[in-house]
């Protein structure tokens, strides 16, 4: 699914069917499956050569905002560090 504000040129989802609240509480083989998926679709959209990140957010201090488990995928543009 493509972010609904998406923060560059590429920017989509990988969400588990099944409800997790957080990737600590995940099954690895699920994770596993979300990230495969992932790179499937980054290689689709055309971003797996100039690179991409991934992120999921975990607790508030991670800032999960959203609690059930999805990774992002954003690419399409040089990321910064926002150290």
């Amino acid at each position: 699914m493509n972010d609904i504000h998406p923060v560059a040129p590429v920017h989509f989802l990988v969400i588990p069917k099944h409800r997790y609240t957080s990737i600590l509480e995940t099954p690895p083989e699920v994770v596993s499956e979300m990230v495969q998926l992932g790179l499937k679709l980054a290689r689709e959209r055309g971003i797996t050569d100039s690179g991409f990140r991934i992120v999921i957010n975990t607790n508030p201090q991670g800032s999960q905002t959203v609690y059930h488990l999805h990774m992002h995928f954003i690419g399409g543009r040089q990321m910064r560090d926002k150290g």
